[in-house]
């Protein structure tokens, strides 16, 4: 999962004012800490979503004191969509390699739809990558589920 170091600043109407320094186009706020965290991560997965469209790289995740997670989803579409720029990669190209039609291709790099975890494999084998699985515990998070 893609985190990102965020910055919170109470305001003075008791809320707290959100902004992220990989993605300066980022800034949004929430009534409490866990709120403006959750608009947050929303706010980055749209800055990501007009990075792709706009045909930018995404920022390399980093986390900070205070961290925004991105869904798993975005993170690997955001890593396809890296590879492809890093390698010149058009979706023309990758349309030819993975042989699938144009809108799989648009869909797969489209933050919002749930592209299967399949195709998305596919992409990275195309673009002669991987993904790596990785289990570890979320500093300072409270497990949801005890431990037995």
């Amino acid at each position: 999962m893609y985190t990102y170091t965020i910055e919170l600043v109470p305001d003075d109407n008791g809320t707290f004012l959100v902004t992220c320094p990989a993605f300066p186009e980022v800034a949004t706020f929430g009534e409490t800490k866990a709120d403006a965290v959750a608009q947050a991560s929303d706010a980055i997965v749209e800055a990501i979503a007009a990075r792709i469209a706009d045909k930018e790289p995404v920022p390399e995740p980093e986390a900070g004191a205070i961290a925004a997670r991105i869904p798993t989803r975005v993170a690997m579409k955001a890593a396809i969509y890296n590879r492809m720029l890093q390698d010149g990669v058009t979706k023309y190209r990758l349309m030819k390699v993975m042989g699938v039609h144009q809108p799989q291709i648009d869909r797969l790099l489209d933050v919002r739809y749930n592209t299967n975890l399949d195709m998305m494999d596919k992409a990275m084998e195309a673009l002669h990558a991987s993904f790596v699985v990785e289990d570890r515990d979320l500093d300072g998070d409270q497990p949801l589920l005890e431990r037995a």
